[in-house]
């Protein structure tokens, strides 16, 4: 009872988050977007029965990175991009133990696509880095957010598409969402303001960040040494 009501809550502030955005503007989730985040880590214990620093930690880089990107992105985009660099790295090594069971197999199609898939994600993030740099003059921040950023992706990617446990889908979702934050909202700082972007942008997000919850809460099952079904 207390899973669902936790459950369910989590995603109705979300859902705020996202209506206040899309009729209101990003800036008016100042003091929203937090409590998503304090529910998804409520979340994870109800779940788990058990406190977890590193995710505190993940979730308060991700936290402060968001309310200052919805203040002014372009006053705070160094700093932003550290927190989202330590953010990324957190997310990664939250994956490493996964990683390590995942067979890499290039001699298959899905390899194959995986690293084309790859190589279309490394020019576009590289486009885009190469602009925010022009635009905003600050060159260490953007990459070490851009080398974290694709790291992170990377690594549900790879999940994806060589560890053998069903529930890999959720890593799936977390990087095609997270791929659709990050060039969304610089399509959005850099090109165009649009309200429907900002609000399928933060849609995304939420639906990534509450999928890397379940991921958490379900890791211990990918490390298990068994035959799965797909």
């Amino acid at each position: 009872m207390l899973l669902t009501y936790t459950r369910y809550t989590t995603w109705f502030i979300g859902l705020v988050s996202v209506l206040t955005s899309l009729f209101f503007g990003n800036e008016e989730t100042l003091y929203i977007k937090p409590l998503f985040h304090v529910g998804l880590y409520t979340f994870f214990y109800v779940s788990n029965k058990k406190h977890s620093g590193l995710l505190l930690m993940f979730l308060l880089a991700g936290m402060v990175a968001e309310f200052l990107t919805a203040k002014n992105f372009e006053y705070y985009y160094a700093i932003i991009n550290i927190l989202f660099a330590i953010y990324f790295s957190i997310g990664i090594l939250f994956q490493v133990p996964v990683l390590k069971t995942a067979k890499l197999k290039l001699s298959n199609t899905t390899g194959i696509l995986g690293v084309l898939f790859s190589s279309i994600i490394l020019y576009i993030v590289y486009a885009l880095v190469y602009y925010s740099v022009q635009e905003f003059n600050e060159q260490v921040p953007a990459v070490i957010g851009a080398i974290t950023f694709v790291g992170f992706v990377g690594s549900c990617f790879y999940v994806t598409l060589f560890h053998p446990h069903p529930k890999k889908v959720t890593l799936f979702i977390v990087g095609i969402c997270y791929f659709i934050v990050c060039i969304g909202y610089l399509v959005y700082e850099l090109l165009f303001t649009n309200t429907l972007l900002i609000a399928l942008i933060n849609t995304t997000e939420i639906i990534a960040q509450f999928a890397f919850v379940r991921f958490l809460i379900s890791r211990s099952e990918f490390l298990k040494k068994q035959e799965w079904l797909i």
